[in-house]
């Protein structure tokens, strides 16, 4: 099998393809002048060789053609059949699974012209099996080649167009097949056939989460922060770090790009205890100013982001519309330069540099069109966030503790501002984002934190 990993999938699997090279083997039995018959089960043989790889094929092939000769009534071909069948399957798995750029094309004429070495291995194979074992003579043997020839170009070309038909679609992905040519533009999605098991949104949220995977130190903790904080220098994220004679005090988040003073940024970094008490302070705020009045938090909320989001919405619809226009534009202008060149108005090496920039041109605004319709989308649906927002609220109403499942509920993300030392105190800005709120800009409640610690003294002589 391609993908060796599932033990389940890998044994049900010889079973199904044992199973239907005999039952095809049985189903179309055509007698030939040597005793034997012709017959389907080629077409299952070459494709299973394929399909499970040179051990498990071979089993497959060999197996399942040897128990259709037992049950048709000749057992003389039983010994024959196992070896000549296991022998085309593991031929077969040698072809590879697929080849070419990204891997995505289809390795049709290989595994067509190893079919057919392998479907004449077949007929040589029983040529030489009815002339020895079976007794026939070489002579007599050689009637049943014409036979076995048909039956080797039947096998050969069933095989190679269902393994060229079953390429193209899903059905082969748990093998680590199928989805050749474009890939998922193949594939299409029914959205809404059936009751959703978990709301859109939080399925949403917990994929985000799986994207920031907490690996444990070498203090065997890890950080409840891990994937949520970011530099507000470098945009980059704050890596988590401790040691096991750190007491948990000490845990703190530096900025990826710090690399003790050889990277990019300076040291932005932030504990891990105090950040606790930040954010769980930030929670009960919010908590009870929602608890006091509900109505108010939604209206002071919209009242503030409203004009701002509205204007933010359209100004970013108006890019959308600017880049879609520019796409066709430099559609138009690439024709031309087509048309110019093949009326001679335009040199080739002009031609072959213009739509080059052109192209990059086109490729660049497609991007941004795709995020930019992606964040309006999500931009339009803001009334909707503010219940799922308090929904989260009315669950965790009373928090004595933080806890990790809290914090992915509640957060988003938070901004880890540089320290200002300027005052003799240590002074550093935090900003949380909220889920589904993102800032939460209300007079009682300010989304931007501020810390301080006294600087640490020398002592002089």
């Amino acid at each position: 099998m391609r993908d060796p990993r599932n033990q389940l999938l890998k044994i049900t699997s010889t079973a199904a393809m044992m199973a239907l090279s005999c039952v095809l083997t049985l189903a179309v039995r055509i007698p030939s002048p040597t005793k034997g018959y012709l017959n389907l089960g080629d077409c299952a043989v070459l494709f299973g060789g394929w399909l499970l790889g040179p051990v498990w094929g071979s089993v497959a092939g060999g197996v399942g053609s040897a128990l259709a000769d037992l049950f048709a009534g000749y057992p003389v071909y039983v010994p024959g059949t196992l070896i000549i069948k296991a022998a085309m399957a593991f031929f077969v798995s040698l072809v590879p699974a697929r080849f070419g750029r990204n891997g995505r094309k289809y390795p049709g004429i290989a595994f067509l012209a190893v079919s057919v070495f392998a479907e004449a291995f077949m007929v040589a194979g029983y040529w030489l099996y009815e002339a020895a074992a079976v007794g026939e003579g070489f002579a007599a043997a050689f009637a049943g080649v014409s036979g076995n020839v048909v039956q080797g170009i039947a096998g050969a070309a069933g095989a190679y167009f269902l393994t060229a038909a079953l390429s193209h679609t899903a059905i082969l992905r748990p093998y680590g097949l199928g989805g050749f040519g474009k890939g998922q533009a193949n594939m299409f999605i029914i959205p809404d056939t059936q009751e959703e098991l978990v709301p859109q949104k939080q399925w949403e949220r917990v994929q985000r989460l799986r994207e920031n995977r907490r690996r444990p130190t070498k203090g065997e903790r890890q950080g409840w922060f891990s994937g949520l904080l970011f530099c507000a220098d470098c945009g980059s994220k704050l890596h988590f770090t401790t040691c096991k004679n750190f007491d948990g005090k000490q845990d703190r988040y530096v900025c990826s790009k710090y690399k003790s003073g050889r990277g990019d940024c300076g040291a932005h970094y932030i504990r891990e205890d105090l950040l606790r008490e930040i954010v769980l302070e930030r929670i009960q705020a919010v908590n009870e100013y929602v608890r006091r009045d509900v109505e108010g938090f939604e209206e002071e909320w919209f009242l503030c982001r409203r004009a701002d989001w509205q204007a933010s919405i359209n100004d970013e619809k108006k890019r959308l519309e600017k880049a879609k226009k520019r796409i066709t534009d430099l559609d138009t202008l690439i024709s031309r330069c087509y048309e110019d060149t093949v009326l001679g108005n335009l040199s080739r090496e002009r031609y072959v540099k213009m739509t080059q920039g052109y192209e990059e041109e086109q490729e660049h605004l497609k991007a941004e069109v795709e995020t930019l319709e992606e964040w309006v989308e999500n931009e339009e649906e803001m009334d909707g966030n503010m219940d799922s927002f308090l929904d989260v609220v009315h669950r965790y109403m009373d928090v004595p503790e933080l806890t990790p499942t809290i914090v992915n509920e509640y957060i988003k993300k938070i901004i880890v501002y540089a320290p200002d030392k300027s005052s003799g105190h240590r002074q550093q800005k935090v900003k949380i984002f909220w889920n589904f709120l993102d800032e939460i800009d209300i007079p009682d409640i300010e989304g931007t934190v501020v810390y301080q610690r006294p600087l640490k003294t020398q002592k002089t002589a």
